[in-house]
């Protein structure tokens, strides 16, 4: 089980992740340290800016058309990191977004979230 006890001031829930070029590159690429607002009207893995994608020499791998909460669409510019949220580790796709990292669907379907009283509660899938 792994504790995330963060709300913003709006207050959505935020969890920490490290983010890193890849796990066999671990050795050569720091990974970062990324507080993401928990997304579940997005669709995809993560986002995050330019600069943090920037930092990590994240490796592009082709666009995509996003449709955005107000219903405006964006390219958006995709690339493939590796995410750990304490001992769980996925091989994800990143959009590149401006603004704060989210963390979508297609990560958290992969494991078992509960939010409850200001708690961010992530365990491994059963």
């Amino acid at each position: 089980m792994i504790l995330f006890n963060s709300y913003d001031t709006y207050p959505s829930p935020r969890i920490t992740l490290q983010v890193a070029r890849n796990a066999r590159d671990q050795s050569i690429f720091d990974s970062r340290t990324v507080d993401a607002i928990v997304d579940t009207g997005f669709n995809g893995w993560l986002t995050l800016p330019f600069e943090t994608i920037n930092e990590l020499f994240l490796e592009p791998v082709g666009t995509d058309t996003l449709i955005l909460a107000d219903g405006t669409t964006t390219q958006s510019h995709r690339y493939r990191a590796s995410v750990w949220l304490g001992q769980i580790e996925r091989e994800c796709l990143v959009h590149r977004l401006p603004g704060e990292p989210k963390l979508g669907m297609a990560f958290l379907r992969h494991v078992n979230i509960t939010i409850r009283n200001g708690e961010v509660q992530v365990d491994p899938p059963y």
